[in-house]
């Protein structure tokens, strides 16, 4: 893989694997998130860094929990740390956690139907990156192999 930050994990160059692929589309509103580990993994540690975020929550301006927290797009919020943490606290998808395969397998799947029509975020933060588990140290990034303290990847729904 080449040193741009949005190429796309492949199988052969990383430690997991995510479903949906980054950057799909025509993701069905059911759809679950999975997340495929070479090796086990800690699955509090996956659990506290992993969040699934709808642009519709990312742009809302009317933000319930904060009216002073002025929402934009995903693009400018993901530059913002203390936007992406406001975010992540309020407004993420909400769900549960199952593991199989030894903790190799995390199935993640929302407390309701996903909109239709949507970008969402699956955005990894630097907890899981800098852990080293599973020799993940050094990924970061939008799917890209570049040295980043957060990982996002992204999807569409049909």
């Amino acid at each position: 893989m080449g040193s741009n930050p949005h190429d796309a994990y492949s199988e052969n160059s990383a430690n997991f694997t995510i479903t949906p692929a980054n950057n799909q589309s025509g993701i069905s509103s059911d759809q679950k998130v999975q997340i495929r580990f070479v090796d086990p993994v800690d699955p509090a540690l996956v659990e506290n860094n992993f969040h699934l975020i709808s642009e519709l929550d990312i742009s809302d301006s009317t933000c319930r929990f904060d009216p002073t927290m002025n929402h934009s797009n995903m693009g400018m919020s993901m530059m913002d740390t203390l936007k992406m943490g406001h975010i992540i606290r309020y407004h993420a998808t909400g769900g549960r956690f199952t593991w199989s395969d030894g903790n190799k397998l995390c199935t993640f799947t929302p407390d309701s139907l996903l909109k239709s029509n949507m970008s969402y975020m699956i955005y990894i933060g630097k907890g899981m990156m800098q852990s080293g588990m599973g020799n993940m140290g050094g990924m970061g990034g939008h799917g890209g192999t570049t040295m980043q303290e957060n990982m996002m990847f992204h999807f569409r729904t049909k």
